[in-house]
């Protein structure tokens, strides 16, 4: 993947299935920035990568910007948004993980 690859991610968010069109915006060796949105919300998502011992600390910064009537609902849907910060937090964590067990065996 490079800069400038486009990608359409479908999510459920509070019951509902979401589509957002995102896009690789930067890529460096500890850094990656993806954009996102659709006709509801922008989203900058961005992610640092640091040496941490053995392993690498992964700082993940999702952003969200709501447009038109949503943009009312913002406040609203704080803890939607908490959640699903935790639960992708979570799912990275399996996935690297189970992918870092896989390449020491």
């Amino acid at each position: 993947m490079q800069v400038g690859a486009r990608w359409r991610n479908v999510s459920e968010f509070r019951g509902r299935e979401t589509e957002l069109e995102y896009m690789l915006v930067r890529q460096q060796p500890q850094r990656l920035t993806f954009t996102g949105g659709n006709k509801t919300v922008s989203t900058t998502d961005d992610l640092t990568f640091e040496a941490d011992g053995g392993g690498t600390r992964i700082r993940y910064r999702a952003r969200f910007d709501f447009h038109g009537l949503a943009k009312l609902a913002g406040p609203f849907v704080k803890g939607s948004l908490d959640k699903l910060a935790d639960d992708t937090m979570a799912q990275l964590t399996r996935v690297l993980d189970k992918r870092g067990s896989s390449a020491a065996g």
